[in-house]
């Protein structure tokens, strides 16, 4: 198993403490697992370092595709960090972007402290990237009439409203200076204010004395006391929603589980009007004075308090996290999706070749090439004979023509004797030639080579063929070379084994060249009547010779057409 320590703090005495509580308490929260777990793998980077974690190609921000893998290897993240960070910081985007990677990919995340604040803002806005100028915390929203507008708006740009976490875009207007700043979302926070429960302190009025206070009604006697107080700067009294309270996140917290301290030094505090409007909403599990203080989403868990050793509930509910999520890990294998999604539309990355599937929906196509060719008029070969029982099927010809070839094969030109060129790919075939010279096309063929032998075009391909070099060339390949059946007598082609071999050491495939073509079974007779007669020890004899005996004729004939159509 691999966790990802995220280190938000920063380098002083005081942060590496924070830190070192921070990993400890996780560290101990895995002690859970000890008895299920083989090994487990802490990786500890600080924000800066993230982007090994991060892909992002939207604005050329990360786009190392390594960092998908990497990604999707880590099972649990653990982040806390400065209460300071805010989500739309620079320094803060590396972390900002891996929250947004894990919101989508559904992993398993627990934030802590300051990091409370970034998920929300994850939650809220799914990450969207903002640019705040009235200040980095905001403002006010009645400032916004007085705030001088940048001559240079980009699309990030927005107005924040610190005290009810809503920001505006600007909307330009059909003449100079006539805009209006409309509301685009909210960040899912606000501003804390420390004088919320108490009366306005304009014009330097007083709160109210605690003597003259006029005191609620005390509680119901069903309604226990709370056995906890809030001494320390910066604790806050956390209390359990009635309706979780048999949460799995406050499991063991004794009799009086219902409320316990925390330490929560933030200065922005969620908003809880902003997540009821919002569709993705998160539940409460745990409130205090100052907002919500425990929330979850999905896998994801997040506490405003920081984890620190003093306070053992804090503990707890991150034991808790590893517990109910290890878990699941090991009932259903692996958490999540891979973020393999976020490569699409990259530009910078080549498309993945998938074959594109006709769906059950779609009508089926009847009719192949020849139809198209030639209408409904069915071609004959050369000798007037039918072409409907040849072995070069029009839809198996349009297979091959569509596999995404551009170069045409060129062939034999006029009468010059040479033979014919070779070519890499083939754009089109013509059935009527195919046939003709007896070459088959395959069902399943690559138009990713292509050679034209003397008179016809074949498709290249790999044959494994079970017999050694050795075993062709001896004396045994002699029963593999027979006559092959005819057609229309319902046999089969049949392909010559040391044809083959003899095409490969000269470089010329001839893999799917069909025995039917008169000159190789006319070669081959001979030779066997040459075996026969004792003319010749083997039938490999004078191989050197083979392809000239089989394209001699055809050369003759070439150069004599080339002559007549000289004196013509």
């Amino acid at each position: 198993m691999k966790v990802l320590v995220v280190d938000g703090f920063g380098k002083s005495a005081v942060g590496r403490r924070q830190f070192e509580d921070f990993f400890s308490g996780v560290k101990q929260a895995f002690e859970v697992t000890k008895g299920r777990e083989a090994s487990i793998l802490f990786d500890v980077e600080p924000i800066p370092q993230l982007y090994k974690y991060v892909y992002a190609y939207e604005r050329n921000e990360y786009t190392d595709p390594a960092a998908i893998k990497l990604f999707d290897k880590i099972d649990m993240i653990f982040v806390d960090c400065d209460h300071r960070l805010l989500p739309w910081g620079k320094r803060t985007r590396p972390l900002l972007l891996l929250l947004k990677t894990a919101f989508f990919t559904n992993k398993c995340v627990f934030a802590a402290g300051g990091a409370t604040q970034m998920l929300s803002f994850v939650i809220s806005t799914g990450g969207k990237k903002i640019r705040v100028l009235n200040g980095e915390e905001g403002g006010k929203v009645g400032d916004m009439e007085r705030f001088v507008v940048p001559k240079v708006i980009g699309p990030d740009d927005v107005y924040l409203d610190s005290e009810a976490g809503d920001f505006y875009m600007l909307k330009a207007g059909r003449r100079k200076g006539q805009h209006e700043w409309v509301p685009a979302g909210n960040i899912g926070s606000h501003v804390h204010d420390v004088t919320a429960n108490l009366k306005t302190l304009k014009f330097g009025v007083k709160p109210p004395s605690p003597r003259k206070k006029v005191f609620a009604k005390p509680p119901h006697k069903t309604v226990p006391k709370y056995p906890v107080r809030a001494i320390m700067a910066g604790e806050v009294k956390v209390r359990v929603e009635r309706e979780h309270l048999r949460h799995a996140a406050f499991r063991g917290f004794g009799e009086y589980g219902q409320t316990f301290l925390g330490l929560c030094d933030n200065e922005w505090s969620l908003d809880v009007q902003s997540n009821k409007r919002n569709p993705r909403q998160y539940r409460v599990l745990a409130s205090s004075e100052r907002g919500p203080q425990v929330i979850e989403y999905e896998n994801m868990w997040a506490v405003q308090f920081h984890v620190k050793q003093k306070y053992k509930s804090s503990l707890g509910v991150v034991t808790n996290f590893v517990r109910l999520m290890h878990e699941k890990i090991c009932n259903e294998a692996k958490i999540g999706i891979s973020c393999d999604f976020l490569k699409q539309g990259d530009p910078n990355l080549k498309p993945r070749k998938v074959g594109a599937l006709r769906p059950f929906s779609a009508p089926v196509r009847r009719g192949g090439g020849w139809r198209k060719e030639f209408g409904d008029t069915m071609p004959t070969g050369g000798d007037g004979s039918d072409m409907s029982s040849s072995g070069a099927p029009s839809n198996k010809v349009k297979t091959v023509a569509a596999a995404g070839a551009t170069e045409v094969v060129s062939g034999r030109r006029g009468g010059s004797g040479r033979r014919g060129s070779f070519a890499t790919q083939v754009e089109e075939f013509n059935p009527d030639a195919i046939a003709q010279d007896g070459y088959a096309t395959p069902r399943f063929c690559s138009a990713r080579g292509a050679v034209t032998p003397r008179g016809g075009v074949k498709i290249s391909s790999h044959q494994e063929d079970a017999e050694t070099e050795a075993e062709v060339l001896s004396g045994r390949a002699m029963s593999s070379v027979r006559t092959a059946v005819n057609r229309t007598e319902g046999g089969k082609a049949e392909f010559n084994k040391r044809l083959l071999l003899l095409g490969r050491k000269v470089g010329v495939d001839m893999t799917f060249a069909s025995t039917f073509n008169e000159r190789v079974r006319e070669v081959e007779r001979r030779r066997l009547e040459d075996v026969e007669a004792g003319i010749i020890d083997d039938i490999t004899e004078g191989d050197e010779g083979y392809f000239d005996d089989i394209l001699g004729d055809e050369e003759m004939e070439g150069g004599g057409r080339g002559e007549e159509e000289e004196e013509e």
